[in-house]
């Protein structure tokens, strides 16, 4: 059974049919190992639940029932001779932590000082790292808080156990998750008392199964599962763990008051792929989705993941109406500049939506589907003739066959080339349909054309324009990794940011551009080409051209560097293919023209 097959749905996750036997097919590395609840008061510290809550002792470290008699030899008094082989390692084959007894892990997991409390923990112990927001719960005497721990205060700590190896924007991503679950319950413990109510139940369940204990071993699964069943913070803490391993996106409510909402992007990019390809190649890191959201311009388009209606029925509750709008009147044939006014949407809000949506992976950008846009396989799409794929392209388009319409795009292909292998007549936009779902699925990507302006120095002979086509041919990689450490903020923009026009701003005094060409400035009358040499102006003006066509030229002259496809010349200087195009053809001896997909938004398909 593929991954596919055995995906859950989001009715049945609510329902609670997949668990953590269930999980252990979808684990990957950023998943964590267990979620603990530990606590620190008078009494001591305590281990309140954990999960998953199988047995993590080894066999071979289990105590067994002796008999009463006593001329029997437990096997602790054996003499073994053979050299003990020790495992550092403390995760099971299965995605189970293993050597640590409850008792240990309260110990550890517990900080016992309130000075400890209020920022992120971690410790590493091995392959594990535990991670956590430790928070103090106390009672205000006289209005004012207590620095030390009294008789009625406690600390808890919801802690993750994850891969040692997890990145630093992973373990901040579980810290900030702990952190948004102490807020919440420190919350509800100051306005109903919800903590101390849900700690004093699971409590007495384990004081009840441990006074029946006689040995130091590790808790049953029994006892961990009774609290489940009495404990509505147990099941909102399962709840959690089973969001991240499924779907890699945490919607829950503390006490149905409290939304906790958090998105991991390597999990969510992950399923997303899964869903189209049937397994996941790659790992998404964040500073590749934070380029895709900063290369948001409002000559893109964005086409939701999703169905519109599955989309708007998972949004929450108190989800911005400005949010739904934007969702029902999404089309991919509309870029960003025209939803806005459709909507009557300021620019601004608009992209901020937009990067949400792809944050959270219910959207992609691409460029608006148009006739001149031309299409290819990409890579990494799954060829095969008994896919997944193939059934589900067959229930959408009954007529078609996926093989044979990927074989169209084998090589770039414009949308207005698209014909029908078959020779039957299709209906109206079907064309347009079938571009869509297989955008969607990332089994096509669009082809952009990019130009560089290399003319040849007369006097230097082919060396000087070698060089130049070397130099420039780095400029899609620097522009790639530009900005890479910048932090990304979807909440708050600066409102002098001028990349994207609002209602009441004219486009032509807008930097629409990147800041890379901030400090260019236009050229002087009588001045063309003037950072080109006197060779190279030679070659341009021996071009067969006019002199408004040498103009255009120079005012083109910034973009044509191999960082700016057609459509992004277009827009930014508001002229017609048309117009483009015949400049291209008539300067075309010293113009070097490429064909590839915008990296940025195309993260995707070289990814492996």
């Amino acid at each position: 059974m593929s991954f596919i097959d055995a995906y859950p749905t989001q009715g049945e996750i609510d329902e609670g049919k997949y668990r953590s036997s269930n999980l252990r097919m979808t684990k990957s590395d950023s998943d964590p190992i267990g979620l603990f609840l530990v606590t620190y008061s008078a009494g001591g510290e305590k281990l309140l639940f954990r999960y998953p809550y199988e047995s993590t002792l080894n066999p071979d470290e289990k105590k067994s029932d002796y008999s009463n008699n006593r001329f029997i030899m437990k096997d602790s008094l054996i003499v073994s001779y053979e050299v003990p082989k020790y495992d550092y390692s403390v995760v099971a084959r299965d995605g189970l932590l293993t050597g640590f007894s409850d008792k240990a892990l309260a110990n550890l997991l517990a900080p016992t000082k309130p000075d400890f409390c209020g920022q992120k923990f971690e410790v590493k112990i091995n392959d594990v790292n535990f991670v956590g927001f430790p928070t103090v719960v106390n009672v205000m005497k006289d209005g004012v808080h207590c620095h030390r721990l009294q008789q009625t205060d406690f600390v808890f700590n919801v802690v993750f156990a994850l891969r040692a190896w997890v990145s630093p924007e992973m373990v901040a991503t579980y810290q900030d998750l702990s952190r948004q679950l102490a807020v919440a319950l420190c919350h509800e413990e100051h306005r109903v008392g919800y903590l101390s109510t849900q700690k004093q139940t699971m409590l007495s369940i384990v004081d009840d199964y441990s006074s029946h204990v006689e040995t130091d071993c590790t808790l049953d699964a029994a006892i961990f599962s009774k609290c489940l069943e009495s404990s509505s913070l147990a099941k909102t803490l399962r709840k959690v763990y089973d969001d991240i391993c499924l779907t890699g996106t945490v919607q829950v409510y503390i006490n149905n008051w409290i939304a906790i909402n958090l998105c991991l992007k390597p999990k969510v990019s992950g399923l997303v792929f899964q869903r189209s390809w049937g397994d996941c190649p790659f790992v998404l890191q964040p500073q590749v989705l934070q380029r895709c959201i900063k290369a948001i311009r409002p000559y893109h388009a964005f086409l939701l993941t999703e169905e519109e209606r599955v989309l708007v029925d998972s949004l929450p509750l108190d989800a911005s109406p400005t949010l739904v709008k934007l969702i029902r009147v999404s089309s991919p044939l509309k870029n960003l500049q025209s939803l806005a006014a459709e909507a009557d949407l300021d620019m601004r809000q608009v992209v901020r939506l937009v990067a949400s949506l792809v944050y959270w992976g219910k959207a992609m950008i691409l460029f608006p589907l148009c006739e001149t846009n031309n299409y290819m396989v990409a890579p990494l799409t799954n060829t095969s003739l008994n896919s997944l794929l193939v059934q589900r392209f067959q229930d959408h388009f009954p007529d078609l066959s996926l093989p044979m319409i990927l074989s169209e795009f084998s090589m770039p292909c414009a949308l207005k080339d698209h014909r029908d292998v078959l020779g039957v007549q299709q209906n109206p936009g079907q064309d347009v349909q079938v571009v869509i779902w297989l955008m969607r699925h990332r089994l096509i990507f669009q082809v952009h054309t990019f130009i560089h302006l290399l003319p040849k120095d007369a006097n230097a002979g082919k060396s000087q324009a070698q060089y130049r086509l070397r130099m420039l041919s780095k400029s899609r990689h620097k522009a790639a990794n530009e900005d890479d450490d910048d932090d990304l903020d979807l909440e708050s923009s600066r409102d002098n940011d001028d990349r994207f026009p609002g209602p009441s701003n004219r486009l032509t005094n807008l930097r629409l551009v990147p800041s890379s060409m901030k400090q260019r400035h236009h050229s002087q009358p009588g001045e063309l080409f003037a950072k080109f040499t006197a060779g190279e102006r030679q070659t341009i003006f021996a071009c067969t051209a006019k002199e408004e066509d040498l103009l255009l030229l120079e005012r083109l002259s910034k973009y044509l560097n191999g960082q700016f496809h057609l459509e992004a010349i277009m827009f930014y200087e508001n002229i017609r293919r048309s117009q483009l195009v015949a400049l291209i053809d008539k300067f075309r001896d010293i113009l070097l023209i490429k064909q590839h997909e915008e990296a940025d938004i195309a993260y995707w398909i070289y990814m492996r």
